[in-house]
């Protein structure tokens, strides 16, 4: 359908700007103006309409570009020159955001493709506890029987970020460094930013953090993947512990490296009257703490509903 939404969208596109070059031309013969001012709205609407006729012309390039076979072959090259020329100053760009989803990997011939979505586990070890235990995150995928999250419209910034910084190193994303050295420390909004119901209690003496990559549980019917997990009940498959990939080594509590290491970034270690002074009394922190607080008894989205419903009646 991609030609036939592009045909509509160049003739929106040519009768929007002929209508508004016709409304200038007619008010600029028709009018009561002088000579020099006649003169300079011909030249506005001369440069109007060519400024206009040219982002347009390079604006389909992005959208041609969904259909590589009608951008290769029926799309007019000076569109594409013209898009190649504007590029450089960054006034026609295309939408990138996700444009290949992260994670998505093909299955050569055969459908669905497979997904390979990274992501970092941390796992902790607790004082007087010998074992490695993980630590869960409130929405992002970890454990394997935990079925995926409804979010919105909440968006959980820290969760979001750690997919991001699975895609690289911890050394181009520093700030998971800082994560867990503010989990060792026991800040407690740190902290609370974490799955608290389902995290053990106790503090925390040293952190690693694994890759893993995490595909949906597949059912055994045709057209789709062999089940990898063998075990219908998980909600997720995820690389098998032989084949996870270390992300960072362990770090203790009191590190000097680590210290040097956030120094390096411009980070330092807050008192806690710093911290509350970083969050003063306000109507909003005390909706957050109490949220934070009280998840037991209220979820955040019924929080959120019922304010949008109050200033809704309100307004």
């Amino acid at each position: 359908y991609m030609p036939l939404i592009l045909c509509w969208i160049v003739l929106l596109i040519a009768y929007s700007a002929m209508y508004d070059t016709f409304n200038g031309i007619n008010d600029l013969l028709f009018g009561n103006s002088g000579f020099v001012r006649q003169l300079l709205c011909a030249i506005l609407i001369l440069s109007t309409s060519i400024s206009v006729c040219c982002i347009a012309c390079a604006s389909l390039v992005p959208l041609a570009s969904l259909d590589q076979e009608l951008l290769g072959k029926h799309f007019p090259s000076f569109s594409i020159d013209i898009y190649r020329t504007l590029s450089e100053y960054s006034v026609i760009s295309g939408y990138g955001l996700f444009r290949r989803m992260t994670g998505v990997r093909g299955n050569g011939a055969s459908y669905p493709s497979y997904v390979a979505r990274p992501e970092i586990v941390l796992e902790a070890q607790y004082d007087g506890i010998e074992f490695w235990q993980v630590l869960n995150f409130k929405y992002k995928p970890g454990d394997v029987t935990t079925a995926p999250q409804w979010i919105a419209p909440f968006h959980p910034r820290l969760d979001w970020q750690m997919w991001f910084a699975a895609l690289g190193s911890y050394q181009s994303s520093p700030w998971v460094v800082h994560l867990v050295d503010k989990i060792l420390e026991g800040s407690v909004p740190v902290l609370n930013l974490l799955d608290a119901d389902r995290n053990p209690k106790g503090n925390v003496s040293s952190i690693r953090a694994f890759r893993y990559y995490y595909d949906f549980t597949r059912i055994e019917e045709k057209g789709f993947l062999p089940n990898r997990s063998r075990n219908l009940d998980n909600w997720w498959w995820r690389t098998e512990d032989e084949e996870k990939e270390e992300y960072m080594p362990p770090v203790e509590k009191g590190n000097d490296s680590v210290k040097d290491f956030l120094k390096m970034h411009g980070w330092k270690r807050l008192s806690n009257k710093e911290l509350d002074l970083k969050c003063a009394p306000t109507f909003v922190c005390e909706i957050i703490k109490f949220a934070g607080g009280n998840r037991k008894y209220i979820s955040l989205h019924i929080l959120l509903g019922m304010l949008t419903i109050k200033y809704s009646f309100y307004y």
